[in-house]
């Protein structure tokens, strides 16, 4: 009977163990999903900033390469040599 307490009293007590390595587990997934999400939603906001960049620098290109064919259509009219 004693022996058959003892068992019990171990079993519980791991019982005990493992609930508290499993709530222990189970906090550090909830921190690092959080941790996670946090940096998709930087990664996220980071991406779109870059891509205006890339848009805008896109734009300011095309502005340019019009101005240039605007220059050498007026070089060519006026018949000045272009290389």
């Amino acid at each position: 009977r004693l022996a058959a307490a003892s068992a019990a009293s171990e079993a519980m007590a791991m019982m005990l163990r493992l609930q508290r390595e499993k709530a222990e587990v189970q906090m550090e997934l909830r921190q690092f999903r959080r941790f996670a999400d946090e940096k998709m939603a930087l990664d996220a906001a980071e991406i779109d900033h870059l891509r205006g960049l890339v848009a805008r620098r896109a734009r300011h290109l095309a502005r340019v390469r019009s101005r240039l064919h605007a220059y050498q259509q007026t070089c060519l009219r006026l018949g000045i040599p272009l290389p």
